[in-house]
């Protein structure tokens, strides 16, 4: 009985001695830090062509060795007869300007106005000793420049292209004369306005342009007598000419 006792007591003395050297684990939770990645931006610049941001200022000046006149033929109510061939008789001139922007490298769109001083009339034989003296008007055409430029040269010169479309203001018509044996027979001209193209082509180096243009200014023309006042129905008398000029163009 005695050694029972005792053996109970150890028993209940190692149980307490192991709960107290087990130890429930403790458990640690590492917290991990994830770092949030993101993808780079990218931002894209985009370059405009520099050639769109340019405009253009030409000063034209321009003489005009082959011009002419369309012929003209009197129209009355019973009678239709050619007066003049319209060959010319003087050089023409002209001064203008013109304002263009780049669409891109190689083509510019625009406005221009030029001032036209227009040659002069040959005498022209009529019939039967009696000539005519036909006068001459000048013109102010107001039109859209269109220009294409070629890739430059290694040498820096650049070849082109140019049109022009607009309208033709027409003035300052010169009265003109019949005259045979007898003497001179004055009537007065009045000139309408008409439409005017060009077309042509050259070449430019260190903004000096220099090109040959074909114009023509549409205009319609009647006469009247001085003294019994007999007016003739209107007819074409377009001027045609070819141009060599030379302009200086300003960027900015």
């Amino acid at each position: 009985m005695k050694k029972l006792l005792l053996f109970t007591l150890a028993a209940i003395g190692g149980i307490a001695y192991g709960k107290e050297v087990i130890t429930t684990p403790e458990v640690l939770v590492e917290s991990k830090i994830f770092e949030e990645t993101t993808a780079p931006v990218v931002t894209e610049t985009i370059t405009l062509d520099e050639t769109l941001s340019v405009n253009n200022l030409y000063f034209r000046a321009g003489i005009s060795p082959l011009q002419g006149y369309k012929d003209y033929s009197a129209k009355f109510e019973k009678e239709n007869k050619k007066i003049t061939d319209g060959k010319a008789d003087s050089l023409g001139y002209e001064f203008g300007v013109e304002y263009t922007r780049n669409l891109n490298k190689n083509l510019e769109l625009g406005l221009g106005a030029m001032y036209q001083s227009n040659s002069k009339l040959k005498s022209y034989t009529v019939e039967n000793g009696v000539k005519n003296q036909m006068g001459k008007y000048d013109s102010v055409p107001v039109y859209l420049v269109t220009k294409y430029s070629f890739e430059e040269f290694e040498n820096g010169v650049k070849p082109y292209l140019k049109g022009n479309l607009g309208y033709s203001f027409n003035f300052n018509e010169k009265n003109g004369h019949f005259s045979d044996k007898e003497g001179k027979y004055p009537y007065t001209s009045n000139v309408t306005n008409g439409i005017y193209v060009a077309l042509g082509g050259g070449i430019e180096y260190n903004n000096i342009g220099i090109d040959l243009m074909y114009q023509v200014n549409g205009a319609d023309l009647s006469i009247k007598d001085k003294e019994d006042g007999t007016k003739t129905k209107k007819d074409s008398f377009a001027n045609a000419k070819v141009t060599l000029g030379v302009s200086y163009k300003f960027n900015y």
